[in-house]
């Protein structure tokens, strides 16, 4: 088929009852169907044309619960400190002085993890507690690196 402006209709049945669908015509012979289950479990789907099913109709789809925006939350951080000499040239071993230390809404992040590759590089990984406004200070023999202090909220 070219064209569209056939009847076809789409209902779909959930483990806890119907689930709205919207068909589309695509005006080429084609049809979208969008439809957003909220439970996991099988779904039967039944397509008709003029109140017929159409073939290998219905359809029975297992449908797997995925994520939320609204509960999902970024729960490790990283990042990578590069040493770098007065000539700004990069280090190649370690045991430089760094600290970092990140103040939240209540004290101190306990729990922040600082390792020395021993290439020049150190890399650092916390958790944040919970949420608001925090403080990262990265510093070396006691003075803020560049890019010391930020802020990150959460």
């Amino acid at each position: 088929m070219k064209k569209g402006g056939d009847p076809f209709e789409v209902k779909i049945q959930g483990p806890k009852g119907p689930v709205d669908s919207k068909i589309t015509d695509n005006d080429d012979g084609t049809y979208t169907v969008d439809y957003q289950p909220t439970n996991a479990g099988k779904h039967r789907i039944d397509v008709t044309l003029k109140t017929k099913p159409i073939k290998d109709a219905p359809f029975t789809v297992m449908v797997k619960e995925g994520a939320d925006e609204t509960h999902s939350f970024i729960e490790n951080f990283t990042f990578t400190i590069r040493a770098r000499t007065k000539k700004a040239e990069n280090r190649k071993d370690g045991g430089d002085d760094f600290k970092v230390d990140i103040q939240g809404p209540s004290g101190p992040v306990p729990n922040v993890s600082l390792k020395d590759v021993g290439d020049g590089t150190y890399f650092c990984s916390y958790k944040l507690p919970g949420s608001g406004s925090y403080t990262v200070n990265v510093t070396l023999n006691g003075k803020h690196i560049k890019g010391s202090p930020w802020k990150q909220n959460m």
